[in-house]
């Protein structure tokens, strides 16, 4: 059954305040984020910020509903929180397969020899 158009078919008139706030937000939180980084990454891993920005930019090119006010603002947000824990999130997970390795290598040791 086709949509009645409801209250959340109404047009939002403040769609544009989260995005226009999370956009030089993700930025520089990206920023400090890489900058604060003592693990010298390379330039190269700088591609990762793209997925938070991808998200911010989503929240830009949703419908200007009231339906989507929550979705734009949870796009949004995620991209900021994305943009500052990248490289610790990246950090943990290089420490997790590396002590992984380890203890699979203990293990190998101890059944082998």
């Amino acid at each position: 059954m086709p949509s009645q158009g409801g209250a959340g078919d109404l047009p939002d008139e403040r769609w544009w305040q989260v995005p226009a706030v999370c956009t030089p937000l993700a930025v520089l939180l990206a920023f400090i984020d890489f900058r604060t980084t003592e693990a010298g990454f390379p330039g190269v891993l700088a591609l990762g910020y793209l997925v938070p920005f991808a998200l911010v930019a989503a929240s830009w090119l949703l419908g200007r509903t009231m339906r989507r006010r929550r979705t734009r603002t949870v796009l949004a947000a995620l991209g900021c929180v994305l943009a500052y824990f990248y490289t610790k999130g990246l950090l943990l997970i290089l420490a997790l397969v590396w002590l992984g390795s380890i203890f699979l290598k203990v293990v190998e040791a101890t059944f082998t020899g």
